[in-house]
């Protein structure tokens, strides 16, 4: 038995993979002490799970089939009123990188996502706080998070985060400057957080 408050189940389920588990899940309590937020609440409720031999692509695949899953025991349509938002679950999720979100969703010129003094000078144009000590990840997540997250309403996964954003995350063979990592949006808020393990 437990007696203490748990960050996540992650080194338990891992330690279950090791032990020659190829599927292994749980829904848990998580206590998280990082601050809070009408968005964040540092006791939540989550199912982590993970999957021997599969990639994030997979991961997004299984994710989207227990959405699917749990309108249709639920009796929900696939359209659904959240906040004054009708959110479309009858289609696919989109898919999407980060970068080409930054411009196709977040409305932001190529040439600035990709150049730290330009990103500054962008943030500080339009009224947000930028530190001029972070480095060009750390620096697309403030455009991210300006510019691109709140119009995320219908389910959409975002792909291929910046490494210096991932830490736990798998490098790309083919992009040492991305993760192989997704997070789900919904309702203009992070859901789901996936990637390919280091290992």
């Amino acid at each position: 038995v437990e007696r203490y408050l748990r960050i996540a189940p992650e080194l338990y389920l891992k330690r279950l993979v090791v032990g020659g588990f190829e599927a292994v899940y749980e829904m848990n309590r998580n206590f998280r002490n990082e601050g809070m937020d009408l968005t964040h609440n540092p006791e939540f409720t989550s199912i982590e799970f993970y999957w021997a031999y599969h990639n994030y692509h997979d991961l997004m695949g299984i994710t989207e089939d227990l959405f699917n899953v749990i309108l249709e025991k639920l009796g929900m349509e696939k359209m659904i009123n959240f906040d004054g938002m009708e959110i479309d679950f009858s289609k696919p999720f989109k898919r999407i990188s980060y970068k080409k979100a930054l411009v196709e969703i977040g409305g932001l010129a190529e040439d600035i996502v990709s150049d730290k003094a330009k990103i500054l000078a962008k943030l500080k144009a339009d009224g947000f706080e930028a530190n001029e000590k972070l480095d060009l990840g750390h620096l697309q997540a403030e455009l991210f998070d300006n510019y691109v997250e709140s119009k995320l309403i219908h389910p959409t996964f975002v792909i291929d985060y910046p490494i210096s954003i991932s830490p736990l995350s798998r490098r790309s063979d083919t992009n040492p400057d991305v993760a192989e990592r997704f997070e789900l949006f919904i309702a203009g808020r992070e859901l789901a957080n996936g990637f390919n393990e280091l290992n």
